[in-house]
């Protein structure tokens, strides 16, 4: 579940730049994080043969 606040922001013309470098890479980490969520439990599903073996190397 997210929880979060709206609000409005009215950002200075210096400031707008780095507000919206700040928000591409949130959403950069959020869609990363969602990605893995998704990768790990099928990946874990799929090798389930391979529980519990050491790997070489």
């Amino acid at each position: 579940m997210l929880n979060g606040s709206w609000f409005r922001l009215h950002p200075r013309s210096d400031q707008e730049p780095i507000l919206l470098r700040w928000m591409g890479c949130q959403r950069l980490i959020y869609n990363a994080k969602a990605q893995e969520e998704r990768y790990f439990p099928r990946f874990q599903r799929r090798m389930v043969g391979l529980a519990g073996e050491k790997s070489v190397g």
